[in-house]
């Protein structure tokens, strides 16, 4: 069986994000960075800019990630946003 991969590009991620900036409450993510592990929770979209993402996990004010956006390889939405279904895996491509 050949598994179908859900993809969005890395400019789509990127304008997506935006619109998340912020926003807590309305989709939390997941991003994997080529080489790493999926983060364990997902995370509230605090700041974006073009080389990077500040992440925080709610509830939680010292738990902050930095992600290169460039390195992010895979992302999943906690809930639907926009044409996003939640607890997919999205292949972020160039």
């Amino acid at each position: 069986m050949i598994a179908t991969q859900h993809l969005i590009t890395r400019n789509e991620f990127r304008m997506v994000l935006r619109e998340l900036e912020g926003q807590a409450g309305i989709s939390e993510v997941k991003v994997r960075e080529l080489g790493e592990l999926w983060n364990q929770n997902y995370l509230t979209v605090v700041k974006v800019d073009e080389g990077q993402i500040v992440l925080k996990e709610n509830g939680n004010a010292s738990s902050v990630r930095v992600a290169n956006l460039e390195q992010v390889v895979q992302v999943e939405f906690k809930s639907g946003f926009r044409s996003y279904q939640p607890d997919l895996v999205y292949g972020v491509r160039p």
